[in-house]
């Protein structure tokens, strides 16, 4: 009688760890409230996308007509873009994974949005990188317009940015012999005069005002975006947490 006592009593805390292990498995309030903190996380993931499309599209589409002057620096709208873009079908991805509790699907998501994250730096960085070589990067082409009387992109700019000439303004015409082009004057170059501001003061601002907005966008959205990883990484841990022990339970 008491060999079979001592053995229910050794067997007592084997059935109270199973119990007390399903218990926490089944044990809702924090899961749940993580679960609705992702969730949040994914409507502001869609809602920073069209952020980020926005502010994009706006620049690109504002210094696409004076990309001759920029050399190849207008990569860091597009990038925004791209990610933006590539947000929407990221989020597509998150939804299910999270109703149905797929860790997996967790993991991959808190992956590809790092990728993204690691680009959107790159470009945060790019974007305040080329405010401090695009002003002698423009002066050389308008001086290269200049000195060549190419004037096409150069009587865009005039007409578009009430500017006129390089960095002398009108006198860079005066000094190469050239007549000053009607596009630097608003209304006729007898009556009112060039437009005193130089094309390459103009195009600088209108560059860095561009760098600004699409730097300063990237490491807002970046910084949420990270949270948002981490939150979905704990919610993944939390879940295959709980698989596991359930499993062990089990077996």
């Amino acid at each position: 009688m008491s060999q079979t006592g001592s053995r229910h009593e050794g067997q007592k805390p084997a059935q109270c760890t199973t119990h007390d292990a399903l218990n926490r498995s089944r044990q809702p309030p924090m899961q749940s409230a993580l679960k609705k903190a992702v969730g949040v996380f994914a409507a502001v993931l869609l809602m920073s996308a069209v952020a980020m499309i926005a502010v994009g599209s706006h620049w690109h589409g504002r210094l696409s007509p004076y990309s001759n002057f920029f050399t190849g620096r207008l990569g860091t709208p597009i990038i925004l873009i791209v990610m933006g873009v590539l947000s929407f079908p990221l989020a597509m991805l998150l939804v299910p994974g999270l109703r149905r509790d797929n860790y997996r699907a967790l993991y991959m998501f808190a992956g590809i949005l790092s990728c993204m994250i690691a680009c959107e730096i790159a470009a945060a960085v790019a974007s305040f990188e080329y405010r401090h070589v695009i002003g002698a990067a423009v002066r050389s082409v308008v001086v290269r317009d200049l000195d060549g009387c190419q004037g096409t992109g150069l009587e865009f700019a005039q007409r578009t940015l009430a500017c006129c000439g390089g960095p002398n303004g009108s006198h860079d015409y005066r000094a190469r012999g050239l007549a000053i082009p009607p596009s630097c004057c608003p209304r006729g170059c007898q009556g009112y005069g060039a437009h005193r501001a130089s094309c390459d003061y103009r195009l600088e601002g209108l560059f860095n005002r561009a760098m600004i907005d699409v730097g300063s966008t990237a490491i807002a959205l970046l910084c949420i975006r990270f949270m948002g990883v981490l939150l979905v990484c704990w919610q993944a841990h939390r879940l295959a947490t709980d698989n596991a022990l359930i499993y062990t339970v089990n077996q």
